[in-house]
């Protein structure tokens, strides 16, 4: 257990043992499983595959499913890919806007995003640079593989310290460290024993800082507990991992089988091989017994497959774009859609409650440095936009036979502005009228005739 220092900060040696306890920890493992299956590295049949090859066996192939980067990534391009910053004070939010477009804030958001729906933990550090004359506000992203955090001991904990340990270039030494607290970022590096059980913390220069809580942003992604929203697919994925294998395995344990059998049969049987319907005059043991033993029907493959998949879509609670009954396959009305994305757009608000705690604290960072610079400084509203079917044209022909709505109520039910939509009509109503009543080139020639007519 780390206890908060009364000093305020924590000793080169107590550095080095939280250090090696987050390499040893649960968490730690953890979160290097998370990685694992996103990368699409089942450790488990891997090491399956390891052990056959290293007793020649064959065959021993390796087929993993992309599927835990498949929930992640989909739920994340349907959370981060547009989240906007508004005030009302529209000088702050210009100014603002501008501090997150200069760091990249769309890339950010979506990165950190995946991150935390992956581990169940996105790192991001505010900090600054320059000097006092030209000081520029940053945030940076990070995997939470690089970052041990220490969270005070109040009622509800917030990050009290974070040390990263990025891995160095250098021969002397495993990583460079970043031990960072609201008033100092202490630089260093640090060399590990083999078994990561002792470590040497070599201090650097130290530089002070002066905000208000620890610029190390913590963005958890699950209400409960510490594992990822999407740890309950992992086993499903396993089992999908699993068969897709023994598939592959059954294809070449074919290819083997006739190749064996090719060995017994004579010329001008091989040619015809396709057409054999049996396999004459040749005894059981001049065969493999292992090619004999009854298989999987592809059937019930299929069926397994299929139900392993659907359960993953079910407990992920993403939707699968790519299935005949829930996915896109067809002509599908929007309101189909935006039905089937019920479920999918609960639990994106239920992990949006809980990542707003990390997108709170940063603007809450970033605020307490534009106040320092002297910047207008207010209140912001974050909208986490989804992306979803529109169902406007849906709504549109569902009005046309409707007759006792008034056309504000339609316009508000379509999600368009009635004020601005009644200023419209006003205007195109006055136009329709000007061009009616504007003069032909005819009528400008007769009327121009009968000035001369006049005149003489």
């Amino acid at each position: 257990m780390i206890v908060i220092p009364e000093q305020g900060h924590f000793t080169d040696q107590e550095i080095e043992d939280i250090a090696t306890q987050f390499f040893t920890s649960k968490e730690y493992k953890r979160m290097q499983e998370y990685q694992a299956y996103y990368e699409q590295h089942n450790s488990k049949l891997r090491s399956q595959v390891e052990d056959k090859m290293y007793r020649n066996k064959t065959p021993n192939n390796y087929v993993p499913t992309p599927y835990y980067a498949t929930v992640v990534d989909t739920m994340a391009g349907y959370l981060y890919q547009n989240v906007q910053y508004e005030s009302e004070n529209e000088q702050y939010a210009e100014e603002l806007n501008l501090i997150l477009d200069a760091n990249l804030q769309e890339i950010k958001d979506m990165r950190t995003g995946t991150y935390s729906l992956a581990f169940n933990r996105g790192v991001e550090l505010v900090y600054t640079e320059g000097d006092e004359s030209n000081t520029d506000i940053k945030f940076a992203s990070f995997n939470p593989l690089e970052w041990a955090l220490v969270f005070n001991d109040k009622i509800e904990p917030d990050v009290w310290c974070g040390i990263r340990l990025s891995v160095s270039n250098s021969e002397d030494y495993d990583y460079n460290v970043d031990v960072v607290y609201k008033d100092k970022w202490q630089k260093g590096q640090m060399k590990f024993d083999s078994s990561i059980k002792t470590a040497q913390f070599v201090p650097g220069e130290e530089r002070p800082l002066f905000f208000p809580e620890c610029p190390v942003v913590n963005y958890p992604s699950e209400i409960i507990g510490y594992q990822s929203p999407f740890h309950v697919v992992i086993t499903y994925i396993q089992a999908l991992d699993y068969l897709m294998t023994s598939n592959s395995d059954e294809i070449e344990k074919l290819t083997e089988a006739l190749l064996i059998l090719g060995k017994t049969l004579k010329d001008e049987d091989l040619k015809n091989l396709n057409e054999l319907k049996a396999l004459m005059d040749i005894d059981k043991e001049e065969i493999e017994p292992k090619f004999l033993e009854k298989q999987m029907s592809p059937e019930f493959r299929k069926y397994v497959s299929e139900l392993l998949i659907n359960e993953i879509h079910k407990h992920s609670h993403v939707i699968d774009w790519y299935s005949p009954d829930s996915g896109m396959s067809g002509q599908v009305s929007s309101k189909a859609l935006r039905t089937r994305l019920f479920d999918m757009d609960m639990f994106s608000r239920r992990i949006e409650q809980v990542f707003r705690q990390g997108t709170d604290k940063r603007i809450r960072l970033i605020n307490f440095l534009m106040n320092a610079k002297g910047l207008p400084v207010d209140e912001v509203k974050i909208i986490f936009n989804r992306t979803v079917p529109s169902d406007f044209y849906d709504k549109i022909e569902a009005f046309k036979n409707v007759t006792n709505i008034s056309n504000r109520t339609q316009w508000e039910e379509l999600g368009l502005d009635a004020d601005e939509e009644e200023k419209r009509l006003e205007e195109q109503k006055k136009n329709a009228v000007d061009i009616f009543e504007m003069p032909t080139r005819g009528d400008d020639e007769e009327a121009g005739e009968e000035d001369t007519e006049d005149v003489q």
